[in-house]
């Protein structure tokens, strides 16, 4: 029995098997801790990194935030430095009412104190936590003071940066994965010929990307980076392995083949093409780990395993699904919207040497130009 053949054969179990194990694949994303801090990734033995680790075990430096309350009198910047010394996770505020009385009138208060503990005349407090700045409880903390000052408060601080980053990404990763879900079902309607399996696609995908994200917690931990852009980066670069078996699967049906025995061969016809194009993609993927900056072996691992997940996942879960739907299919067909290319093709060969020098012709200018492209550095520029 032929792989084809097994998959054709038992793809209600297989189906089965396929949904159950979108239980731990969920409970493992919910378990997966996610780094904010990029810094982590840098080797041990790099300077910057010792010099950050020495700063944070001595002077907890990543782990403080200034609170500024732009033109609220002193004695309310009291009652708001006492509200937040009480919150879980903070070990330690100061402010001015701290080394100087506020009846004091602040011209009388030495140059120095105004410069550390207000701005503009507006009261500044500085607040320590007592974990790190990607933890829970500080980014709870955070959260607190804000609440506490209306929004009001204007915090400057590693925690906050993170606490903000991880706001931000919890909001929008939905909203780019929704419009690339949009856009890919846009494309694969030209491409395919039934309504109905673009849909089987994405939802043979969107087992691949569970469970992808959902095996991200036998690494310990991914950055928010990778765990921002792997979903939609699995999706776009392995439909086209569903497009493969798709196309195929209807040129045997064509044959007069039955169904079964269409997509047996339909599977043993595509199943090389798919594995080596993954393996391919896998190898490039895979490559990224032996970046010595750690962010490119987290990101590395985790789109290979998300490439592997897919093209097993087109071979394996997609076949059961066509055969499901069948007659869904037939039912919604429509015809392929995408233009012949013979023409195209025919006028490429023709120009083959002309087409190949302007190509060579234009590495010139394209390379100039990527010269004179601008890199930043800072995260927080990225939020902008």
């Amino acid at each position: 029995m032929g792989f084809g053949t097994f998959v054709v054969r038992y793809r209600k179990v297989i189906m089965v098997m396929a949904i159950l194990l979108l239980v731990p694949s969920v409970f493992g994303y919910i378990a997966t801790d996610i780094k904010y801090d990029v810094t982590d990734y840098l080797p041990e033995t790099m300077p910057a990194r010792q010099g950050q680790k020495f700063i944070e075990e001595h002077f907890a430096q990543s782990t403080m935030v200034y609170v500024l309350l732009p033109d609220w009198p002193l004695w309310q910047a009291g009652e708001v430095k006492t509200a937040i010394a009480e919150l879980p996770g903070v070990s330690n505020v100061h402010w001015l009412g701290d080394v100087e009385h506020i009846s004091v009138p602040v011209s009388f208060m030495p140059e120095q104190l105004r410069d550390s503990f207000l701005a503009d005349g507006s009261p500044v407090i500085l607040v320590q936590f007592s974990e790190g700045a990607s933890s829970p409880l500080t980014e709870a903390a955070v959260a607190g003071i804000r609440d506490m000052t209306n929004g009001e408060a204007v915090l400057s601080g590693f925690p906050a940066f993170i606490a903000d980053i991880n706001k931000t990404l919890s909001r929008e990763q939905w909203y780019y994965s929704l419009v690339a879900v949009i856009a890919i079902l846009v494309v694969l309607s030209f491409s395919t010929s039934s309504t109905l399996e673009p849909i089987l696609l994405l939802v043979t995908v969107g087992f691949a990307v569970v469970y992808n994200m959902g095996s991200n917690v036998l690494l310990g931990s991914i950055s928010y980076i990778t765990q921002s852009i792997a979903a939609v980066l699995q999706l776009a670069v392995s439909m086209d392995y569903g497009i493969f078996l798709i196309h195929s699967f209807a040129e045997e049906q064509a044959a007069e083949k039955s169904a079964d025995v269409a997509m047996a061969t339909a599977i043993k016809k595509t199943g090389r093409a798919i594995a080596s194009s993954a393996l391919t993609t896998v190898a490039g993927f895979a490559a990224l780990v032996f970046m010595q900056f750690g962010l490119g072996k987290d990101l590395g691992l985790v789109m290979a395993k998300g490439v592997f997940f897919s093209a097993v996942s087109v071979l394996v879960i997609l076949p059961g699904l066509l055969l499901t739907f069948q007659k869904a299919i037939a039912r919604y067909q429509h015809r392929t919207y995408f233009p012949s290319f013979h023409r195209l093709a025919g006028w490429v060969v023709k120009r083959r040497v002309a087409l190949v020098a302007l190509m060579l012709v234009m590495l010139i200018p394209v390379f100039l130009a990527q010269q004179e492209v601008g890199i930043f550095y800072s995260i927080a520029e990225g939020l902008s």
